[in-house]
């Protein structure tokens, strides 16, 4: 669940929150593919597990980040994408279907606070999306803070975290592959 909310989230966050496109989630419209890359560090090779996800193209739409349907419409996008994902992943793990949306919650709230950190603006946009009430992203633990830190010059760091809504703990569960439905 994580690696998916983490890619999927890497992906559509900074497409929305960058340049106001919201492209169509629809499992159907979104091509996701995994594969190793041999790395060089240190002189020694390691696998590296990367992952590719593209959209159909004629399903982008243009938004804007300060507009509030445009955040509804991203939102309702995921929160449609995700329903399949949650409920496959509840059904093989019996982990409970909120602490998956708290997960992805999770995934989308740090890659805001990534993309907001490089536009300077971070917690209006997230937040709307986050926090909006029955949606099955709310969740009240979830949020930002700063933590201010001084150097040894007496000059004040700040640094903004976020704090997870989800649930800390790793699951191990039986390794079964997950056959998706026929769209």
């Amino acid at each position: 669940m994580n690696d998916y909310a983490y890619i999927f989230a890497a992906t559509t966050v900074p497409l929305f929150f960058g340049f106001g496109l919201v492209p169509e989630l629809a499992p159907a419209s979104v091509a996701l593919s995994f594969d190793t890359k041999k790395q060089v560090h240190d002189g020694k090779i390691y696998p590296s597990r990367r992952a590719h996800m593209g959209f159909d193209e004629a399903g982008i739409l243009y938004g804007r980040l300060d507009d509030p349907a445009d955040g509804d419409l991203f939102r309702i996008g995921i929160e449609k994408h995700f329903h399949l994902v949650v409920d496959r992943v509840h059904a093989k793990t019996k982990l409970s279907r909120a602490a998956l949306w708290r997960l992805f919650g999770d995934a989308i709230a740090q890659r805001f606070l990534d993309a907001g950190l490089r536009f300077d603006a971070i917690e209006a946009a997230a937040m709307s999306i986050l926090k909006t009430p029955a949606s099955p992203l709310a969740n009240r633990e979830l949020h930002y803070f700063n933590l201010t830190q001084y150097d040894r010059h007496a000059k004040a760091v700040r640094e903004t975290f976020r704090q997870r809504g989800g649930c800390c703990r790793f699951y191990l569960v039986k390794a079964e592959p997950i056959v998706p439905p026929a769209c």
